[in-house]
């Protein structure tokens, strides 16, 4: 009792089947590499974010820039220059040997 027909049929029927499981699975795949560049975006944005209000927490204060106004006279530009290229070294050489858990607490507020 099968005819031709029917079992084109059912071939039809498996094959859009099994095209729907492989979209759902590339569809997941995709909604999970979104997430992870959303949520590594987000962290890069936290982060500049925090160094941001620090920058405006000191900038506005007038003693800070009174003393970098003298600390700039006193050593000069180049120098200046010199020893912060040094210290931003330091700083991300310090962060990448230290375990995550300390750079977290030292990056917070």
């Amino acid at each position: 009792m099968n005819s031709p027909s029917m079992n084109r049929s059912v071939d039809r029927s498996e094959h859009l089947a099994e095209q729907r499981a492989r979209l759902r699975a590339r569809c997941e795949v995709e909604r999970y590499a979104v997430r992870t560049n959303i949520e590594n975006a987000h962290a890069r944005l936290e982060s500049d974010d925090r160094g941001i209000t620090a920058v405006r927490r000191v900038v506005t204060q007038p003693a800070f820039i009174i003393g970098a106004a003298a600390v700039l006279v006193l050593i000069g530009p180049g120098r200046l220059f010199r020893l912060a290229g040094r210290g931003a070294f330091l700083l991300n050489a310090t962060r990448r040997f230290l375990p995550k858990k300390v750079v977290r607490f030292l990056s917070k507020k």
